[in-house]
């Protein structure tokens, strides 16, 4: 039988004293140090090839190709423009960008992060890292890139419209900004406490200080001036990735003896995780966060 979010919170309080991580500031620091934590755990739980997002299923079964659908999207974009530079901002461990550059040897694929590097055998001439923070794109010309992107990311930012206004000025004319991200569908003083716990726990649990509502971030984006091509709420698509995370955490919170002794000798930012992967099923499917896709242009 499935479990609604009060017996989950119920679940994860029984194991932790959760009360700390209400006041934490999710900083950068806390950002960099969770993604420095997690390397491994991504690839053992998630997928070997060090992609750090949700799957977009079509049918709703998981499949480890359906990762490959949002930088598929920054593909086909790369084509149609003929683009000559490309930009990931939080390019993790370099899966999306290591892609694009491989199947496109004549793009310049740029990519940042702040704490992580691309796994070592993702190396091509054509795909070029820098350690950088993407509320700060001064090493890069103005007016440069065909296409940015972001996925899963912008979400750590507090200062979105920083972010925007950046990506803004490095774009070329008429170039485009793709972002896949989540968000709160509506204010979160208008959640209920279940709702609300839930919502900060998954904060916590992926390094996220808080979820922005989707209407606040379609404000940021008219402030900056850019042009909406599409914005598509892919909420759906993402539930056979999140029912995979939710089935790992299962067990981890069936067992209590396991639970306690995982505690011991995993680290805590590790074990944050499961809080996220028990939760956001039903906090997608009861529609209090959503998953959109972005397509903006300079």
């Amino acid at each position: 039988m499935k479990k609604s979010l009060a017996d989950k919170l119920d679940d994860i309080n029984s194991t932790f004293d959760t009360k700390y991580l209400l006041q934490e500031k999710e900083d950068l620091s806390v950002v960099k140090d969770y993604y420095k934590t997690n390397k491994v755990s991504y690839r053992l739980f998630h997928n070997w090839s060090g992609f750090l997002h949700m799957g977009l299923s079509e049918n709703g079964t998981y499949k480890e190709t359906d990762l490959l659908e949002q930088v598929k999207e920054v593909e086909r974009y790369t084509k149609s423009l003929n683009a000559k530079n490309v930009l990931e901002l939080g390019a993790g461990r370099g899966a999306n960008s290591f892609y694009l550059s491989n199947k496109n040897p004549s793009v310049n694929c740029y990519a940042i992060d702040l704490s992580t590097s691309p796994i070592k055998k993702y190396r091509n001439k054509n795909f070029i890292f820098n350690f950088a923070d993407y509320h700060n794109l001064s090493i890069f010309e103005d007016n440069f890139f065909d296409i940015i992107f972001a996925i899963e990311t912008m979400c750590h930012s507090n200062s979105k419209e920083i972010v925007l206004q950046e990506v803004y000025k490095k774009l070329k004319k008429g170039g485009i900004f793709i972002i896949y991200d989540g968000y709160l569908n509506k204010d979160k003083n208008l959640l209920n406490e279940e709702q609300k716990m839930a919502s900060t726990l998954i904060e916590k649990g992926m390094a996220v200080d808080k979820f922005e509502t989707l209407q606040s971030f379609n404000e940021k984006i008219a402030s900056v001036r850019f042009t909406v091509l599409e914005e598509k709420n892919l909420s759906r698509n993402i539930l056979p990735t999140l029912y995979r995370f939710e089935k790992l955490a299962k067990k981890f919170f069936k067992y209590r003896f396991l639970k306690k002794m995982l505690t011991l000798i995993i680290p805590e930012k590790v074990i944050r995780n499961s809080f996220s992967g028990y939760l956001m099923p039903n906090f997608i499917e009861e529609e209090i966060g959503l998953y959109v896709k972005h397509i903006l242009q300079k």
